[in-house]
């Protein structure tokens, strides 16, 4: 075997350990449980404010180009094929997106903060600066949203 199949199996094992490690975690405590036991990453918002909003949005129809009749608009609006009566159900959200939540919050309750610092860009930045322990407790956390989103 070659090495890069050697690393590929290993980071497979490692994410399928750590995948039964936060299932435990997350079976054995209640999330308010996991919150107050000296997290290592303080919050600004709420689990409620972290969730995604629960209503759908409405997405306008996508103009599209015809040929316009003399005194019309080259752009009408397309009418959807079926109406879906299904609901919508929230995509999962992962420790990334429950992070990037919270720090926008952050940089919007803290004026002081400098411009440069509140570039969108720079999250996945300040993500990956961040320790195992903080990326673990989102991760954590994603998987409780996940559960209580079901």
């Amino acid at each position: 075997m070659n090495r890069s199949t050697t690393l590929n199996d290993d980071d497979e094992m490692h994410f399928a350990f750590q995948n039964v490690f936060i299932n435990l975690i997350v079976s054995t405590y209640s999330l308010e449980t996991i919150l107050s036991n000296n997290p290592p990453y303080e919050l600004t918002l709420t689990i409620e404010g972290l969730l995604p909003p629960t209503s759908p949005t409405s997405i306008p129809p996508r103009p599209r180009r015809s040929r316009p009749q003399p005194g019309e608009s080259s752009l009408q609006p397309v009418s959807p094929a079926l109406p879906s009566s299904l609901p919508r159900r929230s995509r999962p959200v992962d420790g990334f997106t429950l992070f990037k939540r919270d720090l926008v919050a952050k940089w919007r309750c803290d004026p002081s903060v400098a411009f440069s610092n509140r570039c969108i860009d720079s999250i996945k930045d300040i993500w990956e600066s961040q320790t195992h322990e903080v990326k673990h407790f989102f991760h954590v956390l994603a998987v409780c949203v996940n559960r209580k989103l079901k």
